[in-house]
């Protein structure tokens, strides 16, 4: 069975909105079609894992990002980026734990 994580993502705070980062550049160049597909992976249920997608993914040469949002505190969620280049499809998948931030923010790192 393939181990479902090539990447690793820092942990969210549920209150964030942040990019994801999928770089592609050692498998190559000329690659389009981001798509992005994101599940509940352990811990807490999530029932709708899909709303945490903030906005569509963004190409810029051969990485893409796309933004998240909330999420649920103590939810693991695996998160897959792939890209099309001629008929290949590749793929990077990572863990994003999200976990409420315990400590001291400014109002612009967290917004409640």
């Amino acid at each position: 069975m393939h181990d479902p994580v090539d990447q690793t993502f820092s942990p969210k705070d549920p209150r964030e909105v942040i990019p994801l980062v999928f770089d592609f550049t050692a498998l190559g160049t000329g690659f389009n079609q981001p798509e992005f597909f994101i599940e509940h992976y352990s811990g807490i249920a999530d029932a709708d894992p899909s709303a945490m997608k903030a906005s569509d993914p963004t190409m810029i040469d051969d990485t893409f990002s796309i933004d998240v949002q909330g999420g649920v505190d103590g939810a693991d969620y695996l998160v897959t980026g792939s890209v099309m280049k001629g008929t290949q499809k590749f793929i990077i998948s990572g863990i994003l734990n999200v976990r409420r931030a315990v400590g001291l923010y400014s109002q612009s790192e967290i917004i409640d």
